[in-house]
This record gives structure tokens, sequence and C-alpha cells, in this order.
């Protein structure tokens, strides 16, 4: 037998997108599957779109750093259609510049000019790499030259590019971690920051700089006075923690929490640094202990007091995704760091301007993080409602799947803590909204639809014949026939325990009202 629709003994909580975790509460064990299958795959989606786990550092990136380390820049050449003619002049380039690199002892135009050549991507980084002893004249830069900064750009573009191009870019890894202590705040940047590349480009580099000792140098970065130095060796670090099969403990052990704490102070005041610090923090908040320690070490407070600022910024900066996932983790894992970010308004002000704003992707990582804040406390749950987001949420379920999933989620959470609760839900025209999730092809939103009418059936005294009025046993009928096992069961279920008809066919019979106690009025 299909076990009953909806338990409430514990609230529902979301998992972030790159740690283990679970629902807990109303949701059973398949529809917890669903949901964390379809979450995990939206935010790695949205990850790649909004901040590529490798980056080609271009003219204007080179720029920016000859303007502050004192290297003659160059200005930045426009998009050309590339034709076979031209990549076969350009091929021919790079033959050249490989064989000169070879010969002679000035080779600083050179490299600059491969350097521009590989950040225009793919193509040219494949080029460089089929041209004979192409890599061994990099090494050789990197092992014996003056030149070691530029060839290190080098190396870093080519790492950037597809796996088999990084996997020739790791040749030169031993380099690059003696390099993170060079003393050469430039080389040590770049170097950190072709390291970066490497790691994204999945668990085998990953695991292959670990075990080359790339991290402790890492961490010691975090404290340069530089931002550029400390904004990559962030991005490096970020990307080493990334997988679930990474060793995070590791990080932990090795003192990143106060290095990372401490730079998020330092550099408050830029979104670039203070983006990749947030990074590393969206992989370091999956348990209890390890939230309290940002707490304990006041990051938590700094975090919010950043998010506020960025709600408030026109465009809102790239910090906001990394800033709202990070404080959403760490609500999930603990009522204490859910209460301090409720202590003062900052946060839900926060909020409630990011699930307005048109952006989609923040749309749904606020609602998320909303979705596990009302699976706190009933405390928690009041905070939200008070702060206006139940007309938002119940507006958001006439939206995209994705944000209608996470709507529902913390919809749910809210009305489960009482009929006070779900009457401002129905305020909202609530009811509507989810009847809504019941025409959709979407099984798991299906389900969230019926768990809610399941919800406020124990308590909604008329609630037949609101139903009636939205065509709603038409569709649970159509519903109790579905293809979906779960949803025919659990559809099935409603209309023989709360929607009976009586002997004379007039209408349904609302057992929940007839039972008495619990009702409220509108």
């Amino acid at each position: 037998a299909t076990q009953a629709v909806g338990i409430w003994a514990a609230m529902s909580r979301h998992e972030e997108a790159y740690r283990d975790a679970h629902h807990v509460g109303f949701d059973e064990g398949k529809q917890r599957a669903k949901s964390r299958e379809m979450s995990v795959s939206l935010r790695k989606e949205k990850r790649k779109e909004m901040l590529s786990l490798k980056r080609i550092r271009g003219d204007k990136d080179y720029a920016a750093a000859a303007a502050e380390h004192g290297a003659p820049g160059q200005q930045e050449e426009e998009e050309e259609v590339l034709t076979d003619e031209k990549i076969e002049e350009y091929r021919q380039e790079i033959d050249q510049i490989v064989k000169s690199l070879w010969v002679g002892v000035d080779h600083a135009d050179l490299l600059q000019r491969l350097r521009d050549l590989l950040a225009r991507g793919t193509v040219f980084v494949g080029m460089f790499l089929r041209t004979e002893r192409g890599m061994e004249a990099l090494l050789h830069h990197l092992a014996k030259s003056n030149l070691k900064l530029m060839a290190v750009w080098c190396v870093a573009n080519i790492a950037a590019c597809e796996s088999d191009h990084t996997k020739e870019a790791m040749r030169a890894s031993p380099y690059l971690i003696t390099f993170l202590a060079s003393g050469d705040p430039a080389l040590m940047d770049q170097a950190a920051w072709a390291l970066g590349n490497m790691a994204g480009d999945g668990p085998r580099c990953r695991d292959a700089l670990l075990s080359q000792g790339a991290m402790v140098p890492l961490l010691t970065l975090l404290e340069s006075s530089e931002a550029r130095v400390a904004q990559s060796a962030a991005f490096a670090l970020s990307n080493l923690m990334r997988g679930q099969d990474a060793p995070r403990a590791a990080f932990v052990e090795a003192g990143c929490f106060p290095r990372l704490c401490a730079c998020l102070k330092r550099f408050r005041d830029n979104d670039a640094v203070l983006s990749e610090i947030c990074w590393c923090f969206t992989f370091l908040t999956q348990n209890v202990e390890w939230a309290h320690s940002l707490l304990e070490n006041g990051a938590v407070e700094d975090m919010v007091v950043q998010l506020h600022a960025a709600a408030h910024a026109n465009p809102f900066p790239e910090l906001c995704l990394p800033l709202i996932r990070s404080l959403g983790n760490m609500v999930s894992v603990s009522d204490n760091v859910a209460s301090a970010l409720l202590s003062g308004p900052s946060f839900l002000q926060a909020l409630h301007a990011f699930v307005l704003s048109p952006h989609r992707y923040l749309k749904l990582e606020s609602a998320w993080t909303l979705s596990n804040v009302c699976g706190g406390t009933k405390e928690h749950c009041a905070a939200v409602v008070a702060a206006g987001f139940v007309p938002i949420l119940v507006a958001m379920l006439a939206s995209t799947d994705d944000l209608r999933r996470e709507a529902a989620f913390t919809l749910l959470n809210i009305g489960s803590r009482g009929p006070e609760f779900l009457e401002e839900i129905f305020k909202s025209d609530g009811l509507n909204g989810f009847m809504s999730l019941l025409k959709t092809l979407d099984s798991g939103l299906t389900i969230l639809g019926l768990q809610f009418i399941e919800l406020a059936a124990r308590t909604v005294p008329d609630l037949s014949a609101r139903i009636d009025e939205l065509s709603g046993f038409d569709i649970l009928e159509a519903l109790a026939f579905r293809d979906n096992e779960e949803v025919r069961a659990l559809a099935s279920q409603l209309l023989d325990k709360y929607f009976k008809f009586d002997d004379d066919d007039v209408g349904p019979v609302d057992e929940g009202a007839a039972a008495g106690g619990g009702g409220f009025n509108f």
C-alpha cells in the first residue's frame, strides 16, 4: 500500500548542489530523490553559466595586471572570422614562434604574442599543442628563463580549454606550485590562476595537484595583501574543493577557515575577491560544525553585510550567487545560523530584493534559501511571513518549473506550521496556485500540489467547495488514472479519504471539516 500523503513531523530542507544532504519532512523518499536530482542539475547548470570553472585571461586582463605590476600592456584585438586561410596563417605563425623560442635570447615579444593567441581559445591552443616541441618550449622557459610570468600565462590559457589540453598543461604543475612561494606577486597570481584552471578540469587533475602539495601554499596566499593574489588563490582553492569526493576536511584541518574569514574582512570592498572566497564557502558549509565555525569567526555577519549591499547594487554583482548559496547551505544544517541571520532585518530584506529581481537564477537561489529557513523553527517561518514573502512565492507558482518547485517547498513548509500560517497562503490565492501544479506533466510538481491539498484538507472547513469552484475534482479524478504510480495512488487516496461523495451523489463530503476542530475562517 502507498504511504499517506505528506508527513509533517519534521520540515523539508533542500541540499546544496555540491554536497551530500537530504530533504527532511513532508516529502517521501522517492519524491526527495527526484527533487534532489533536479536541484543538483539546475544549480550545476547555473554555476557553469555564471562562473566558468576554467577561465582564460585575455588582453583586458593583461592590461589590468600590467598596470598593477608595471609590465607593458597591449590593446585588445578585434574578434575576427577564422577562414581556412586565416587558420593556416596562424598555424604557420605559431610554428615560427615555437621555433624561435629555441634560438636567441630575447623571447619577451614572442611569448607575449603566443599568450595573446592562446587567449583566443581552443582552436589556437590546439594548433599550438600540435606544433612540434611547443609545450617543451614553454616548460624550458618555466625552468630556466627570466620570462616565467609570460610562460605561466600561456600555460594558464592552455589549461583553460579542453581536457586534453589541460592534460598537457599539467606537465607544468610542479613549476607552478613552486612559483606560489616565489615572493613575486605577479608570478604567484598567475601560477595560482593556472592551477585553478587545472583543478577545474575534474577529479583527476584536482587529486594530482593535491598530491603534489598545492593546498598549503595556496592557503598561505590567502594572507597576501595583494587582491589579485588572494583572488587567484581562492579561485584555485574552490576548484580543489569541488566534487563530492574532494577531501574538504583536509582543508579545514589545514586552517582554511581562519584564513578565508580574515580574507573576507581584508577585502570587504573587493567583489572579485569576495566572490571567490564565497565559492569556497559553498563547498565548506555542509555540516553543522563547519557552519558554526563560520558563525564563531564572524564570517556570517560579514556575509550578511555584503549580501545586503549587493542587493542594493545596480546591477547585481556576481558575488550574489555564492553569497546566497553559502548562507542557504548554513541555514540548511543549523537553526542557530538561521536564528543569527534573522536577528536583524538585513538578510530577509536582501532576499526580498533578489526574489523580485529579473534574474531567474537569483530568484531560484533565494527561494531555495527561503525553503531552508522555513524548514527550521516556527519562529523562522513567522519571520518569513511577516517579511511579505507569501504573496511573492504564490505568484512564483505560475513561473517556470524550477521556480515553482522551490516556491512550493517553501509554502508547504510554511503551511505545515499551523492554521494561521496556512491562512496566509489562502489569502494570497495559494490554493489556485497549487491547483495549477496538478495540471502539469511534471510528476514532481503534481505531487507537491497533492501534498498541499492533503495538508489543507485537514484544516480548512470549506475546502471541498473551494476545490469544486476550481474544477478541482475533475482534475483529481483524472490524476487517479495517471500513468505515474505515485501520482495515481496519492490522488486516489485524497479522493477516498477526504472527498468522498454522499449517497445521493450531490457533492463531495469534506471529512476534514466534518471531523470538526482545527478549522479557521477567512
